[in-house]
This record gives C-alpha cells, sequence and structure tokens, in this order.
C-alpha cells in the first residue's frame, strides 16, 4: 500500500463506487496485492485507490460497505415507523432502513427487511432482539407486584416489567412467563440466568479447624492464625512427620519451628536466671533465660552437648544461628597487615 502523494493528481479519487466523498478526503491510498492491514484480506482491492474513511472501514470491518450505523437517518417528515405498537411521535423523529442481510446486535433481522424503523424500534430491537416493549404499558398500583412466589421484595422494586411472551430478551425464551408481571430484580434475574430461582451461593472449601492440636495449648481457640502440618514440611529445618495432619496455633507453629517441640520453656526460678556459658560477659543480665532442650533441632543445630544448660538470650541466639557459644575471635576482625613494596610485611621477630 502506498500512500498517493500530492503531485499524483490524476489518483487522488476514491475507487469505491458507494464512496459519498470520492474527491474530498486528505488522504488516498492505493491498495497492494499484499496488504494484510488489519488482519483483512485486501486481495480482491489490489490496485484500488481509497479515501481515508473508505481505507478505514475496510481496515476495521472487512467491508467498504458503510452499516446501519454509519448511514445518516431518512429525512424526517411524512415518514412512518413499520411497528404498529410504535408511541414515537413528533417531527424530528430519525428512521432507520433496515437491510436483509444486517447482523447488527447480533440479531436477525431477515423478517424486517425493507420496513422502516424509528431509531426508538431499531435500537429497542438491536439490543432485545423484539419490538415490543419489555415493560409494555405502565401499570397501575394493583399490578405492581411481583408474580413470582419466592420473590423476597414483590412489592418493593423501581420498576415492575409485565412480560411479552415473545421477548427474547438476554437470548432467552420468555413464553413460559407471558403476561406474568415481575419486579427489576426477577427481571433481570431470569434475562441474565434463563431463571427465576436464585442460584445458591458455592460455599468456600472448608479450611483447617479453628483449634490447636496441642493437647497442652494454653489457648487453643484463641490465634489470628492456625496452620494445617503437611508430613513434608522442612519449615526451620525440623521434621514434621510426627504432626502430619495436626492443626496449631501460630504460637505452637512457631515453637516447633524454632525449637523442634511444642514443649513450653517451663518458668526459671531467679536462683536459675544465670547463663551457664563459662564466656558470656553478663551472665545475669538478660531480658530472658532459656532452659536448653537436648532434643531441640532449633536452627537445624545439634543441641544435645548443651541439654539442660541455662543460657541468657544472646548466648541462645549466637547458638541458633552459628551452631556454637564461642564468640567470633576479635583478632579475625582486624585486617591485614599492610603490604610494603608489594610483599606483605613480615612479622617482628619476638626479643
Amino acid at each position: 500500500m502506498s500512500k498517493v502523494g500530492g503531485g499524483d493528481n490524476l489518483r487522488k479519487h476514491c475507487t469505491f463506487s458507494g464512496c459519498k466523498k470520492p474527491d474530498g478526503s486528505l488522504n488516498y491510498y492505493q491498495i497492494g496485492a499484499d496488504k494484510s492491514t488489519g488482519g483483512k484480506d485486501w486481495s480482491a482491492l489490489a490496485g484500488s485507490v481509497l479515501c481515508a474513511a473508505c481505507y478505514m472501514r475496510f481496515k476495521d470491518r472487512g467491508t467498504l460497505e458503510r452499516s446501519d450505523k454509519d448511514k445518516k437517518p431518512m429525512p424526517t417528515g411524512v415518514k412512518k415507523c413499520a411497528f404498529s405498537g410504535c408511541e414515537a411521535s413528533g417531527e424530528n423523529i430519525r428512521f432507520v432502513q433496515i437491510e436483509a442481510n444486517s447482523t447488527a446486535g447480533g440479531r436477525d433481522w431477515s423478517a424486517l427487511a425493507d420496513s422502516l424503523l424509528c431509531q426508538q424500534c431499531y435500537d429497542r430491537y438491536r439490543k432485545h432482539g423484539s419490538l415490543e416493549r419489555a415493560d409494555g404499558k405502565p401499570l397501575d398500583g394493583s399490578s405492581r407486584r411481583c408474580m413470582f412466589a419466592k420473590c423476597e421484595k414483590p412489592e418493593d422494586s423501581r420498576r415492575f416489567v409485565q412480560i411479552d411472551g415473545e421477548s427474547a430478551a438476554g437470548g432467552q425464551d420468555w413464553s413460559g412467563l407471558a403476561g406474568s408481571v415481575l419486579c427489576m430484580a426477577c427481571y433481570d434475574r431470569f434475562r441474565k440466568h434463563g431463571t427465576l430461582e436464585k442460584t445458591a451461593r458455592k460455599k468456600a472449601p472448608a479450611g483447617p479447624p479453628k483449634k490447636c492440636g496441642y493437647d497442652k495449648c494454653p489457648k487453643p481457640d484463641e490465634s489470628p492464625k492456625f496452620i494445617k502440618i503437611y508430613g513434608d514440611s522442612t519449615a526451620g529445618g525440623q521434621d514434621w512427620g510426627k504432626l502430619s495432619g495436626q492443626t496449631l496455633c501460630l504460637t505452637c507453629y512457631m515453637r516447633y519451628k524454632d525449637r523442634g517441640t511444642l514443649e513450653r520453656h517451663k518458668a526459671l526460678t531467679d536462683a536459675e536466671k544465670k547463663c551457664s556459658y563459662a564466656g558470656c560477659e553478663k551472665p545475669e543480665e538478660s531480658r530472658k533465660f532459656i532452659k536448653i532442650d537436648p532434643e531441640s533441632k532449633a536452627g537445624g543445630h545439634d543441641w544435645a552437648p548443651i541439654g539442660g544448660k541455662v543460657l541468657c538470650q544472646i548466648c541462645y541466639n549466637r547458638f541458633i544461628k552459628r551452631g556454637t557459644l564461642e564468640r567470633v575471635h576479635q583478632a579475625a576482625l582486624k585486617p591485614p597487615p599492610k603490604s610494603f613494596g608489594g610483599v606483605a610485611k613480615p612479622p617482628s621477630a619476638p626479643p
């Protein structure tokens, strides 16, 4: 495809016979045989010249023909809508002439071929597949009640609709409800789902029971979260196989994840609140002291060698992180000796 330039005056004319303004376009396009713009097959137009409007119509729809929506309404005046029940009145009414092959709105328009419809009736048929008004004539006070026996609010609706048995609104078969009056909620339910019955909401799958399965848990029903245990879990480097299938509260879960046991630390007496690690710098100063369970696997370490010992919080955290109570030697943190002439300066000999 090439755009016709300003000097190519002989070709600046749209070759589509149905074009309304073949000489009134700012841009013209000559169509190539191998063109595929818009995913359309342009081969039948090879060599043609199109104005910008016709070019864009074919690019978007695959046809040069103007749709009913594109066509300007027929002149107003003595024209009359073909639908006998049309209530439109006034001088400035827009009309649309129906083509037999029209598929506007996904409807079958063949029965209305060549008919003249006002814009209001045309839009109604395009949306609902029927020329009949969904609400018919206004209902009097005694009729403003939903006839569906299971309607929860049969008299409370902003609008009531009397059903036309020939309606195809929503693609549904309304013949079984012909003449019935429905509230707006029931009408919309049938239009969308084809039934007046309310569909039961699917219940969410049952989660784990909201109770901790550890029999010594002090608050088994009080937790912001409950966790179902799977035997193949490796959380915290622990063996969860013996707890498979159980549900734990968040506190018990975290205790097992950290220490490999559900047993709570027993409260220590004041005399016991002292770190038993000989290298501890402040053995009696800690916000918390922990008595070690020899079977603990917290941090993935073997706690058996210090089982029964009491540690301050700092020493406990050191072991859980590194598997040792020893502090990192301060000398290891010092920088290496500076080089001298590209070679490390050897340490001085002892006196």
